[in-house]
């Protein structure tokens, strides 16, 4: 199994599996529902400490999924298993079904057979959600 490692500058530990192993920041398990639940173990030393999947996008870019998403598919990737969902893009007749192969890192659509990388990327809680997004200032 690969998974990415941490953003340069993140706090470095003795073993270099991802904290999410290590219980050390952030514990994520499954709810009754299915749903994901976190549980916060703060630790000061560690501020990269949420797991973002990623996929590969044209050009180069990469989409980032859901946190609440991630973390059911990052429970995946710990149990050694592969990993599925399904994405609403909008639109009706848009639905798309994913599955995640963690020995290759390779996400394929259920319906048309296309092949993307995938990685997980650590991120600090506070730049899940983008402080700025591209607003114009005031012309005052």
């Amino acid at each position: 199994m690969a998974v990415t490692g941490k953003p340069e500058g993140a706090a470095e530990h003795d073993d270099p599996m991802p904290p999410a192993t290590q219980s050390s920041a952030l514990s994520v398990r499954e709810s009754a529902a299915g749903q994901a639940e976190t549980e916060w173990l703060d630790d000061p030393a560690d501020e990269y400490d949420v797991p973002i999947v990623h996929v590969a996008f044209r050009n180069n870019m990469w989409w980032s999924l859901p946190k609440d998403l991630s973390a059911l598919i990052y429970m995946d990737c710990l149990a050694g298993r592969e990993s599925g969902y399904t994405y609403d893009w909008g639109p009706p007749g848009t639905l798309a079904r994913y599955t995640i192969d963690f020995n290759s890192m390779i996400q394929t659509n259920a319906q048309s057979g296309r092949a993307r990388s995938v990685r997980i990327a650590w991120v600090r809680e506070q730049d899940i959600v983008a402080a700025v997004t591209g607003a114009l200032p005031d012309s005052r």
